[in-house]
């Protein structure tokens, strides 16, 4: 019975402050000492996703959506969403009850000038404060034909927790619309295939129609697969691709790339009105099928994937493409044709002139034409083993035999094409040596400049050991002063302190005027430069900036109103700061 009276005591003691503010002459702008009727206080920033983007991230308003929304409220009262200088202290109502086994999420939606709209998905387990860092990407100019969706969601050590769903929306010049659907379960992968332990997904889908603008977008050097993959073996000259649509997938994990799944995404494509099959050269219709080609991340091959796509019919008679991806990057429905071409009936000598001796090492050789498109190569060569290559074509077969004393290769045919290049590779990817551009038609002879120098490493000189850091410890006794009455209160607000001299930030919670961690402290780097701050019901107070030293140290105030003072006690390295939010009753 006393505890029930003790808590309506200290509610009726905060409800007549609040109540005291209520005229409009006697209105204060904090409520102060509400510390027991909201829960888990978090801070949510903005900040630029690249550091060197010129566009700033200032005020701007936002809105909650999600199962949760309606427990979310400002860290100051109310659900006028307000964000200054990019940051906003949010609570949840007292009558919320996050835990681990039943968490409580909703969405954070922004509009900020100059970057994406942002849709940030936030879960909160516990009653601790919290701090939420949300990247803001700088805006791209849309391509006609395409249509863009960009999601967040939670990962728990790499794996997604829940179906996930990302789905583009028709636009004026983007008629279908994708979705994508990933599995409850499924891992994202690095390059490796090893697990990325990550607690956060970033995914981003562009879909494209098959408009020459949108297929320049994806294919800026043309609407090609020159390094075309069919059956396992390159495509001599490449493809030329007859698309249908593609998307492109972009994920990250963290800050990591995720190059591959555990599980497949499905994917439903809706299909261009009025496309035509290559094939058949009539309307595609359903049950018909349409090539899939990936495009790999490394070095741009284009596969074609051993199975075709069934084409089905969706809602309203759409015709959709459905199908699955195992990784990310650019996946594209075409059909495509090759302009092979017949060799010249000419011989062509490719002579090596190595950089230094012994010439060692595994090289792979190729042919392209001046506008990169692959014609045909020659792997695995030892010039240690093989040395001057001779081919003779056999049954319209190429087989070589070797002659020792020099390096390279004797074709028995020249690719009948303008102008050719050719191009040489260490075994670890690394260009070694390239011809400038010949007429095959002419030229018989060509020699290449090999880069066979060894990898030098040099040792590290002596290192010199870094000057130890040095540390204070800060306290802090924060209040709220109404400017026009007579009313001065604890604060329980975020405060940030931004270290000036390594541009970094950190976030602390205030309550009852202190700093809420077990020891009610923090420390700072002796002989760097700080500013403190606090944003409130959408507006930001700050310090000026100030050194820290071990002594007392002289805060300057700032035009926001928001002063403070320090004491420096050099028994315990502490020192203490008083500060003041000076702010007008309306």
């Amino acid at each position: 019975m006393r505890a029930v009276f003790v808590r309506g005591l200290i509610l009726g003691m905060a409800l007549l402050i609040i109540g005291s503010c209520t005229k409009p002459d006697k209105d204060i702008v904090i409520t102060f000492n509400t510390a027991s009727l909201f829960k888990s206080p978090f801070l949510v920033r903005f900040e630029k996703a690249n550091p060197n983007a010129t566009t700033q991230i200032g005020d701007f308003a936002i809105t909650i959506s999600g199962k949760d929304a309606a427990l979310v409220q400002m860290g100051s009262g109310g659900t006028d969403f307000k964000v200054s200088q990019g940051m906003i202290p949010l609570a949840l109502r007292g009558q919320a009850k996050p835990t681990k086994a039943n968490p409580l999420t909703f969405v954070i939606n922004a509009e900020i000038a100059g970057f994406e709209t942002i849709h940030k998905t936030i879960t909160v387990t516990n009653d601790s404060s919290l701090v939420f860092i949300i990247p803001a990407f700088d805006f791209v100019k849309r391509v006609d034909g395409t249509a863009f969706t960009t999601m967040e969601n939670d990962l728990k050590a790499g794996v997604t927790t829940s179906i996930i769903n990302l789905n583009t929306s028709t636009t004026a010049t983007m008629a279908e619309k994708v979705n994508l659907t990933i599995p409850v379960g499924t891992e994202m992968r690095d390059a490796s295939n090893k697990l990325i332990d990550a607690s956060m997904l970033k995914s981003t889908l562009i879909a494209h129609n098959n408009s020459a603008t949108s297929m320049a977008a994806l294919f800026p050097s043309g609407i090609v697969g020159r390094n075309a993959i069919k059956s396992g073996a390159y495509v001599p000259f490449g493809v030329n691709f007859v698309p249908a649509g593609a998307i492109r997938l972009v994920m990250y994990a963290d800050n990591k790339v995720v190059a591959n799944f555990s599980k497949p995404i499905e994917v439903s494509q809706e299909l261009p009105a009025g496309l035509i099959n290559y094939d058949t050269k009539a309307a595609v219709k359903a049950g018909e099928t349409i090539p899939l080609w990936y495009t790999t991340v490394v070095n741009g091959e284009q596969r074609l994937m051993t199975t075709p796509v069934a084409i089905t019919t969706g809602t309203g008679g759409k015709l959709i493409a459905k199908y699955t991806i195992t990784t990310p990057n650019i996946w594209n429905l075409s059909w495509g044709w090759s302009p092979v071409k017949s060799d010249l009936n000419k011989e062509l000598t490719i002579n090596f002139a190595p950089s230094q001796a012994p010439f060692t090492g595994t090289y792979n050789t190729y042919l392209y034409t001046s506008t990169s498109v692959f014609l045909k190569n020659f792997t695995n060569y030892q010039p240690a083993r093989d040395f001057f290559q001779v081919g003779k074509l056999v049954n319209n077969t190429t087989t070589f035999s070797t002659i020792t004393g020099k390096y390279g290769y004797s074709l028995p045919t020249s690719p009948d094409v303008p102008s050719a290049k050719v191009v040489v590779y260490s075994s670890a990817g690394k260009l070694v040596g390239q011809s400038a551009l010949f007429t095959p038609a002419t030229t018989t002879s060509i020699t290449i400049n090999i880069d066979n120098s060894p990898v030098v490493v040099v040792p590290p000189g002596p290192v010199t050991p870094p000057t130890p850091i040095e540390y204070v410890n800060i306290t802090t006794s924060f209040t709220s002063k109404c400017i026009s009455k007579n009313i001065i209160a604890p604060l329980n607000a975020w405060m940030t302190v931004n270290d000036v001299t390594d541009n970094t930030f950190s976030y602390v919670y205030i309550k009852n005027g202190v700093i809420d961690n077990p020891t009610a402290s923090i420390k700072l780097i002796v002989g760097h430069k700080f500013k403190i701050s606090s944003s409130y019901n959408g507006v930001t107070y700050s310090t000026g900036t100030f050194p820290i030293s071990k002594s007392n140290v002289d805060i300057p105030a700032a035009a926001e109103n928001f002063s403070a003072t320090s004491t420096y006690n050099s028994a315990t390295s502490t020192i203490s700061i008083v500060g003041v939010f000076s702010l007008e009753c309306k």
